[in-house]
């Protein structure tokens, strides 16, 4: 999937390290609420861990969402909800842990609905 900053993604990347993957369902009030902590989250974490929000819109969508929100993590597009359907995300801010060890994910919570 391609994000907000313009790199692609792929599952085999992710998993190469321990990866924490959220989504984030455009227009939900929660995210902008959200996304400072996120924020420091993802710098607390550093580069041993990756750390990505999947969003339901198109890439040039997606880039304007990440500025708007302020979010220092990469936000990947899905439009076609293909990411979103993968990991059964059906609330703003479900979150899933990747283990590069078993290369399936490790562990989820669901987030507001």
């Amino acid at each position: 999937a391609e994000s907000s900053e313009g790199k692609t993604y792929s599952f085999t990347e992710l998993v190469k390290k321990p990866t924490v993957v959220f989504f984030l369902k455009a227009g939900c009030p929660h995210n902008p609420k959200s996304t400072p902590l996120l924020n420091k989250l993802k710098a607390a974490l550093g580069p041993k861990v990756n750390f990505v929000a999947v969003t339901n819109l198109s890439q040039s969508e997606t880039s304007k969402y990440a500025k708007e929100l302020g979010a220092t993590f990469p936000l990947l597009a899905d439009a076609d909800k293909k990411i979103v359907n993968a990991f059964g995300a059906s609330n703003s801010l479900d979150f899933a842990l990747l283990s590069p060890e078993d290369k399936k994910v490790a562990k989820s919570w669901h987030g507001y609905n």
